[in-house]
């Protein structure tokens, strides 16, 4: 029903638009997703006219977050983190294994293996994609730290501080200098790889 009112509303066929019933809603409302992807929050008891009036009045704006989200999604596959999806550490090639216990020889979970697995502990998608986050970070903090004290070495910096963290599609490091950011010790902060 709310999705036949939304294909008379007549979006460009390009547009992946769902509707999406939320019963603690009390109003319209819409979410572009990265990519370009729509969603149209809909309370239980609205009625299939007003989505179409509502999506139609709302069409421009749609129109220019559609275009951004479209713009600035990753060149890259969005992770699912479902069991058998592909993660890549320095060029290396890994499975996610979803299990309920460690394999033997696998100390802590998450963990990369030797085996070309990236063993994770069976959870909602939203966590596991939290604990992969935080070993990404941890295994780039290791990394940073080791190949980062050439260049305190070299640029006489000494206590370099280091933060792992996404710093978008633009950068892949920072650097704050203690003089050029009053209060802050340095930081070099390692992005997205690019």
């Amino acid at each position: 029903m709310f999705q036949a009112a939304l294909d008379s509303a007549s979006l460009p066929a390009e547009w992946h638009v769902e509707v999406a019933i939320r019963p603690r809603r009390r109003r319209l409302g819409l979410q572009v997703k990265p990519g370009g992807a729509v969603l149209v929050l809909v309370p239980p008891t609205t009625d299939p006219r007003h989505i179409t009036w509502f999506v139609t009045c709302k069409r421009r704006w749609l129109t220019e977050k559609v275009k951004i989200a479209t713009e600035l999604a990753p060149d890259h596959s969005i992770k699912e983190f479902v069991d058998g999806e592909e993660f890549y550490l320095f060029g290396i090639s890994y499975q996610l294994r979803l299990v309920d216990h460690a394999p033997a020889g696998i100390e802590q979970l998450p963990m990369f293996a030797p085996d070309g697995n990236l063993y994770c502990r069976r959870q909602r998608p939203v966590q596991v994609r939290r604990a992969i986050i935080g070993l990404y970070q941890q295994v780039g903090l290791q990394w940073i730290r080791r190949h980062g004290r050439r260049y305190e070495l070299d640029g006489a910096i000494p206590d370099l501080a280091y933060v792992v963290r996404d710093l978008g599609r633009s950068h892949w490091g920072l650097y704050y200098n203690p003089a050029q950011a009053p209060g802050r010790r340095a930081l070099g902060l390692l992005g997205n790889g690019r």
